[in-house]
């Protein structure tokens, strides 16, 4: 009976076990797939990993606040000893404190006004959290990295003691204030305003009168209002001193700051500062290497930075709070404008792909009928495969190009950094539309492809302005981004400069005539023909001496399908 005892006992034991181990794994398993925030638990982007990540791909030292008027922004660089591994979902965080070359706090207007009358314990509580995001989507193994500081409502801070607490995956439910995303390269890309830890607003980049124009006649559905505001940077500005073991961006870094550590209060000093110089003058190296020096005199400083405000009436879906964009989950990046149209980026650099990003934004902001491209190829599944540099495209004369493999993917190729524009990947675009669209039969028809999109590009622009004549710089920067069709003027012989002229005339008042309503609904086939020998003689670029092509059969399915998917455009 006493060893049945036993052996039960020991039986239940391992059963326990068993259970205890199952349940262990189970739990991790429905963490890997679910959206329960986890902490500490990355399989993937560890600390350790995220550092080495982010010391061969990033720059040392990055910058936060940079802006037309203050060029230099804000020096800062992550400490990794206190850096925390955050996941949910598909998404695994690391999130280190930065640190910067001066002590700099942010605050918003309402905390500007009631400085003078808070007390030193309530300037300790006004602080920020500013930390580094290296971001990484499991799913595809694409990592990123961007600037992130929180800045609480003052009836936050001196309410609550929690503003650490808040994340990039997480905000605390009674969060009152703002989150700002910066670029590595220090310019403001988007953030959003809190209350009560719910959206309120979206925030943005100050938008000149024009763009904000654009911005309200764009949402005449949705009660959207925008105006200006501003936040104040306020720092204790030390004068640059040299240490030859750095480099430069480094030598600024004399001091342990951090973002954050109470308002200044006028006497030189940084009331309760916990991450900075203070007033005194003998600064250690911190986690840099290099002797001990003595600091220059030092003073306290601010500006207003401005920053364009958006929120409305309810009627819309509000926003989210992801990095770039408007995500429907706050706690989820938004797909990028680089991730609609292109599979893999990790053969660019962190900075080739945060251009890249910028132009394909700016693309869609200028040329509607790209960014309806963009969303057509989307909801298609079609996208460009690769993206990478090649210094000798086109044997070093090209500037962008794509190179079509023998499984029918699409690779997007630029001859250099510098040759990342708006206007070469509009190019490159449209290629990749008509390869979808199946009119690429191989090298042979590339004139005919060449003449195809350059035409677009002239009826789309046309329609823009409604067949008008005028000149305007609208018109230059057209001509910079893609020349139109009848190509260059012959300058030497006069007998062929004088029949350019009439042709030119002739293919400029029949676009007036197309587009003096906007977009014309379809193209006659005659109409489509007649000007391929204005383009195939007078492009220097794309003549038949240069192995284009313009005796084939070529059915313009691409121009047909834009005009459709451009019709709401103009």
């Amino acid at each position: 009976m006493r060893k049945k005892q036993i052996l039960f006992a020991f039986g239940m034991a391992a059963l326990l076990l068993y259970a205890c181990v199952r349940d262990e794994l189970f739990t991790d398993r429905q963490q890997e797939l679910s959206n329960e925030l986890a902490v500490g638990k990355n399989r993937e982007l560890t600390v350790a990993a995220a550092k080495e990540w982010y010391v061969d791909n990033g720059a040392p030292v990055t910058r936060m606040g940079v802006t037309q008027s203050n060029v230099s922004g804000i020096l800062v660089t992550p400490s990794w000893n206190h850096a925390k591994e955050w996941k949910k979902g598909r998404y695994e965080v690391v999130e280190a404190s930065l640190r910067s070359n001066m002590n700099v706090i942010l605050y918003d207007q309402d905390t500007k006004k009631q400085k003078k009358k808070m007390s030193k314990k309530e300037k300790r509580r006004v602080m920020n959290v500013a930390r580094s995001v290296i971001l990484k989507d499991i799913t595809t193994g694409e990592i990123i990295t961007f600037n992130m500081i929180f800045i609480g409502s003052l009836n936050y801070l001196m309410k609550y003691d929690d503003l650490s607490d808040n994340n990039y995956l997480h905000r605390v439910p009674h969060f009152d204030g703002m989150v700002l995303y910066f670029c590595p390269s220090g310019e403001f890309v988007n953030g959003w305003k809190y209350k009560n830890g719910k959206i309120i607003k979206r925030l943005s980049p100050v938008l000149d009168e024009a763009a904000l124009s654009d911005t309200l006649s764009s949402a005449t559905t949705r009660a959207i209002q925008c105006y200006t505001n501003y936040y104040t940077e306020s720092y204790y500005y030390c004068p640059p001193i040299t240490r030859s073991a750095f480099m430069d961006d480094w030598a600024s870094f004399y001091g342990t700051g951090e973002f954050g550590g109470g308002i200044d209060d006028g006497n030189g000093g940084n009331s309760g500062n916990s991450g900075g110089s203070g007033g005194d003058p003998t600064l250690e190296g911190g986690e840099l290497e290099g002797p001990t020096i003595t600091a220059p005199a030092c003073y306290w400083t601010y500006r207003e930075v401005p920053y364009t405000e958006c929120y409305d009436d309810g009627s819309s879906d509000g926003g989210g709070g992801g990095y770039i964009g408007t995500p429907t989950d706050p706690s989820v990046p938004v797909k990028s404008h680089v991730k609609k149209i292109i599979k893999n980026t990790d053969k660019l650099t962190p900075q080739q792909l945060e251009k890249l990003e910028r132009v394909i934004k700016e693309m869609e902001e200028k040329i509607c009928y790209a960014k309806q491209i963009i969303n057509y190829l989307e909801s298609e599944g079609f996208a460009f495969n690769y993206v990478y540099m090649d210094p000798n495209l086109g044997g070093g004369r090209a500037n962008a190009g794509n190179s079509i493999l023998s499984n029918g993917t699409v690779d997007l190729v630029f001859r250099g950094e510098d040759d990342i524009t708006y206007g070469s990947f509009a190019h490159e675009l449209v290629h990749l539309f008509q390869i979808h669209l199946g009119v690429y039969s191989g090298t042979i028809s590339r004139g005919m492809m060449e003449y195809e999109r350059a035409l677009i590009d002239d009826i789309m622009y046309y329609s823009k302005i409604k067949g008008s004549k005028k000149f305007s710089d609208a018109w230059y920067e057209k001509v910079e981004r893609s020349s139109f069709v009848y190509g260059n003027r012959p300058g030497e012989d006069k007998i062929k400069a004088v029949e350019w002229d009439k042709k030119q005339a002739k293919y400029l008042n029949w676009l007036s005539k197309l587009t003096k309503k906007g977009t014309p609904i379809s193209i006659p086939n005659d109409d489509f023909k007649e000007w391929i020998s204005l383009f195939s003689e007078n492009s220097r670029t794309y003549s038949p001496d240069n192995g284009y092509n313009y005796n084939i059969d070529y059915t313009p399915k691409p121009l047909a399908k834009v005009l459709e998917l451009a019709s709401s455009c103009y």
